[in-house]
């Protein structure tokens, strides 16, 4: 699923201030993209959106919190690269 759909369904239901948190932390997870760095966790996310209304990083880590983590961890899978292409293994010279 895309980060742009899971917004939109994790906004469903929610509070308008949930809804306001999910769209800061939404905005500043594209601009890390559009910086191509693509540090979605939530200390960093918190660091960069404290003026924004991001809450700070121990309360998107609490269990209360778990639409800001999916939305996080969408934006992490999205860019992952583990699987795609191995780094070659090199024999040491002896």
């Amino acid at each position: 699923m895309l980060p742009d759909e899971l917004l939109l369904k994790l906004k469903e239901g929610a509070t308008s201030k949930s809804c306001r948190t999910l769209d800061a932390i939404y905005e500043i997870c594209r601009e890390q993209e559009a910086r191509k760095n693509y540090d979605f966790s939530p200390a960093t996310i918190a660091r960069l959106g404290y003026k924004r209304g991001v809450p700070k990083a121990q309360s998107i880590r609490n269990k209360s919190a778990t639409r800001y983590r999916a939305l996080l961890q969408c934006f992490t899978q999205k860019h992952s690269t583990k699987g795609l292409t191995p780094k070659p293994q090199i024999a040491p010279d002896w």
